[in-house]
C-alpha cells in the first residue's frame, strides 16, 4: 500500500496504514540533498525533552534510546515494507550502502591508483581496509570486489 507523507509516495504495509495515516511525519531535506535519501520524521517526547523518531524504526518497533538499527534491504528509503527492513548492526548497514556520491569508477570498491596506472580493488570488513589488488581491466577489478563482498558482507553486501 501506498501513502503519502509530506509529499512523497512511501510504501507501507497494509497493517501499518491506520496509525501512521494518524501521525504527522516530515521529511529530513538534508539527507535528500545531501544522499538522496528519504528519512520520515516525528517529533516525540520523552522525559519532558522533545526529540525525534524515524518512521522506518517506528513500523519495527524500535524505541527511542535502544539504539538498534534498521536497514532498507534494497536500499529504497521510500520502501517501509516490513519485508524490505531487518535489525542489524551498524557494520552490517554499511555494508549495504550505495555507492558513493564521490566515486569516479561509478563501480562500488573500484578506483583508479594514479601511481600504477592501474584500477585497484579494496573492500572494508571487519573494520579494516583490505586491498584486492590491482588491475589493468575495471571489470576485472570490480569482479574482485564482488567476490570479496559475497566472501566477506554476505546477505548485507551491496555491490551496486
Amino acid at each position: 500500500m501506498n501513502i503519502i507523507i509530506a509529499d512523497y509516495e512511501v510504501q507501507i504495509d497494509d497493517e501499518d496504514y491506520k496509525w501512521i495515516k494518524e501521525l504527522n511525519y516530515c521529511v529530513n531535506r538534508k539527507e535528500i540533498e545531501k544522499h538522496g535519501l528519504y528519512y520520515f520524521f516525528r517529533n516525540i517526547h520523552v522525559d519532558g525533552k522533545r526529540t525525534a523518531t524515524k518512521l522506518h524504526r517506528e513500523i519495527m518497533g524500535c524505541v527511542y534510546g535502544d539504539r538498534k538499527i534498521v536497514d532498507h534491504i534494497n536500499g529504497n528509503t521510500l520502501d517501509n515494507r516490513k519485508c524490505n527492513l531487518r535489525i542489524c548492526t551498524q557494520a552490517e548497514n554499511k555494508r549495504n550502502q550505495k555507492i558513493r556520491k564521490t566515486n569516479i569508477s561509478g563501480l562500488k570498491g573500484v578506483s583508479w591508483h594514479k601511481k600504477t596506472g592501474k584500477w585497484v580493488a579494496q573492500i572494508n570488513t571487519g573494520g579494516k581496509h583490505k586491498h584486492l589488488g590491482l588491475f589493468m581491466d575495471i571489470k576485472e577489478a570490480y569482479s574482485a570486489y564482488c567476490e570479496a563482498s559475497k566472501k566477506y558482507h554476505g546477505e548485507y553486501g551491496r555491490v551496486k
